[in-house]
């Protein structure tokens, strides 16, 4: 089973108890544009759920936060249901989830990894009607500090390895050459590419294609063998957590950067 672009490695049965006198709860700010933002806490719990949820963290139009991730709608997107000590931090600039320690692991707008498990409903806290699931019970939580270190995912595309960053490299220039695929690896003027997210192989098409595919759109960008120029900029292994484990194409490489759909 997959959430966005991660995989349920294990499922551990969420304790129903709640060490400490710690109660879960609904509460409620006030947002910068004057709606309520619910806020909603579980209790805590001995044991958790041991799957990953990476995506954008939004809030809606009913003041509810989700985690909006590839080709998801925004009412599709799971409710994060946080830990019994975390809260809202709200400034006229930002939106931010803070942690017990009041450390900030979230931010809206912003890109976010949370650990946890999934469900299309909850028994507590009891949600508002304006807030209905599908639901993500957070588990395991990093700062952003953390989290601002981006993972690399590997996916095959027929005989080639077909990598994907957890998060947008920064456009720091641009690289520009034909796309091929040498010795089973993305390459573009010699650099091993590091696609983003929302960028997907098609395998259907021949030559293989490159396509966006995100909030409500699949568009194709270009194919194997076209001249393209990618924003983003050099990386090395420094850049990525688990890197050694996961990268078997060799250097140099390119991250790149956010791309849009053709109009």
């Amino acid at each position: 089973m997959k959430i966005g672009r991660t995989v349920i490695l294990l499922v551990i049965l969420l304790a129903a108890c709640a060490p400490g006198g710690a109660e879960p709860g609904l509460d409620e700010y006030s947002g910068p544009d004057g709606r309520t933002i619910y806020f909603p806490r579980q209790a805590p719990a001995v044991a958790g759920m041991d799957a990953l949820l990476e995506g954008t963290l939004v809030l809606d139009d009913n003041g509810c936060l989700r985690v909006q991730y590839e080709n998801v709608s925004l009412a599709e997107a799971p409710i994060v249901i946080w830990h019994y000590d975390f809260s809202l931090e709200i400034s006229e600039e930002a939106i931010t989830v803070l942690n017990g320690e009041g450390e900030p692991v979230g931010r809206v707008g912003e890109w976010t990894r949370l650990g946890g498990g999934g469900g299309s409903s909850i028994v507590e806290p009891e949600m508002p009607e304006a807030c209905p699931g599908p639901y993500w019970i957070l588990g395991s939580t990093e700062t952003l500090a953390e989290q601002a270190i981006p993972d690399i995912y590997v996916q095959s595309a027929g005989d080639a390895i077909f990598y994907f960053q957890s998060k947008w490299a920064a456009d720091e220039g641009t690289v520009s050459g034909v796309l091929t695929i040498d010795d089973g690896c993305f390459r573009v003027d010699g650099y091993t590419i590091f696609w983003p997210p929302n960028i997907w192989p098609d395998e259907d098409a021949d030559p293989l294609q490159i396509v966006f595919r995100g909030n409500g759109i699949e568009a194709a960008m270009f194919a194997v063998g076209d001249e393209v120029t990618l924003p983003g900029g050099e990386k090395t292994a420094e850049n990525y957590r688990f890197f050694a484990n996961k990268v078997t194409c060799p250097g140099p490489f390119w991250g790149v950067a956010a791309l849009t759909p053709p109009e």
